[in-house]
Parts: C-alpha cells; structure tokens; sequence
C-alpha cells in the first residue's frame, strides 16, 4: 500500500529516453497508457493484489516490470550472497556477543566489563551506514587490507578464498550492531541468573566456580539469549537492505532497493514474502530450541 501511494510511475521509470523519443509527442500519453495495460497497472490495487496471492498459492510470485524475468529466479540468484552475509553476520555477533556479555557478568564492575559497556553503548549508538563508511576509509582506502566493494575481485580468480575476502568488511558491520544488543542482554542475564537460589545452593554443595557457571548460570541464561538472537532476524534483514547497497554486495536487500526506486510491484511483494516467511522459521527454530537448552522444557 505504501508503495502504492508513493508518487512516481514504474511506467515512467521503466521506459528510457530512447523508447520515448521513437514515439512522437502526441502518441506518449497513449504509448504510456498502452504499457500500463500490458503490466495490468490499470486494474485497481486490491484487485492486482488479489490475483498476486492467486498467484503465490500456485507458487508464483510474477514477473518483474523492469527486467520482464520470474521474480523467483531473480530472489533465487541473490539468496545465496544475503545469506553468506548474514550467515557470518550472526555466526560473529552469536560467538563474541555472547562470550564477551558472559565475562562482563561473571567479572561485574571490572575492566573488561566497563569496556564491555563502552563497546556495547558504541555500537548501538552509530548508525550502520556511518560506522560502513568509516570502515570502508579506513581499512579499504587507507590500509588497503579488505576490498571497498563487490563479491569478487574483478578479473580475478575467484574461488571461496576471494568471496570470504570481500565479505569481511560488510558482513563484521551487519554483526555489529546485534553483537552489542547480545552484549547487553547476555550481560543482564547472568547477573540475574547468578543471584538465583539455585547457584547459590550448588555452591553450597562444594562445586567449583567453573561447574556452577557452565552448568548453572550459563544454560539457564541462555533462554533469553536464543530468544534475542531470534528476534533480532528481522534486523538482519533490514540491515543488508543499507550495508549491500553501501558495499555494492549483490543481495536480496540491493535488490529491494533496486525494486523500490523502480517501483517493481511484484518484486517488493515477492522480497516481502519471503522476508517474512524466513522470519516467522526462524522464530518456531528459536521456539523449539528451548527443549534442547532447558530440559524442563517439553512439547507435546
């Protein structure tokens, strides 16, 4: 809907210059009129939006306005790089967040967990495409260590080695952000988790300090955490839509972008689908996770 009402025309914006200089001045209007027949844009939204879920329960998703091919080979051949991003993305926040967020709780009001709380208030604090920015300056311009931009290296070889090379940069600024939430919220859950009872009465019982926190605090503080870690999908998303369009990756959230400037209905419908589908599997994962984390925990 809001794509609907925004202004602009994907007639307009489909057609180049060239197109329309081969029609004369008189014949536009009608030549534009006669390509919005031809893409259905004449029909009222709800009614084109109604055969779009026709379309969706037969699975599928249109054709694209702009480049005329399936929305879902197009969503099929920029899957692959979202996901490599993202994938490192939350495998770095997960890792350090909740390991530096467990030694700032454990070692409360210490040097590390001051800087803990330093590092996690900065990376809330700077929005992505800044904090891109100054990456890109530092470590692509100035020291030249990582690649500015892209997937590969042009007229290069290619290989895995190449693609992880480039995905550095991008995907350590995706994770940022969710690592310094993780630090948070691993942080609280341990403080709360160790004035519990329980721990209180294994350390009673004579078990060492390293037992009670890997057996005790740590598992039971981890619910919490796998639910963040869950929530925070959607922000996965909506951050590869700023860091693949800042580093040129070619992703599902370029590609969005790219749908939106257009206004390439069937393509922002299609990433919409499945941006939200991804969201709701990732969420009943994170639900049934808990079983394996709290055996108190059963499904029936």
């Amino acid at each position: 809907m809001l794509i609907e009402i925004s202004p602009g025309d994907p007639v307009a914006m489909m057609l180049t210059g060239q197109e329309m200089l081969l029609v004369t001045a008189s014949k536009q209007q009608e030549f534009i009129e006669a390509q919005r027949e031809r893409l259905g844009l004449n029909v009222p939204a709800p009614i084109r939006y109604v055969k779009w879920l026709a379309g969706v329960s037969k699975g599928q998703l249109g054709f694209s306005m702009i480049y005329s091919e399936p929305v879902t080979k197009m969503i099929g051949e920029r899957v692959g790089p979202t996901l490599l991003l993202m994938g490192i993305a939350l495998f770095i926040s997960a890792v350090f967040g909740v390991l530096i967020g467990i030694i700032s709780g454990v070692w409360q009001y210490s040097v590390v967990d001051y800087v803990s709380t330093l590092f996690s208030f900065a990376g809330i604090s700077v929005p992505s495409f800044f904090l891109a920015l100054i990456i890109i300056y530092l470590f692509a311009l100035r020291l030249h260590w990582f690649p500015a931009a892209g997937m590969y290296t042009i007229g290069g070889p290619g290989g895995l080695s190449d693609l992880l090379w480039h995905a550095c940069l991008p995907s350590t600024v995706l994770a940022w952000d969710n690592m310094a939430n993780l630090v948070r919220y691993t942080r609280s859950a341990i403080l709360e988790t160790i004035k519990a009872e329980y721990v209180t009465a294994a350390r009673a019982k004579g078990l060492s300090e390293k037992r009670v926190i890997l057996l005790h605090v740590l598992r039971n503080a981890l619910i919490p955490v796998v639910t963040i870690i869950g929530l925070r999908i959607p922000y996965f998303f909506g951050g590869a839509v700023i860091i693949e369009t800042v580093f040129a990756w070619p992703g599902l959230g370029r590609l969005l972008v790219e749908a939106v400037y257009s206004k390439d209905y069937p393509v922002i419908l299609g990433l919409n689908l499945i941006i939200a589908l991804a969201v709701l599997l990732t969420n009943l994962l994170v639900d049934l996770s808990y079983a394996f984390i709290d055996p108190r925990i059963k499904y029936g």
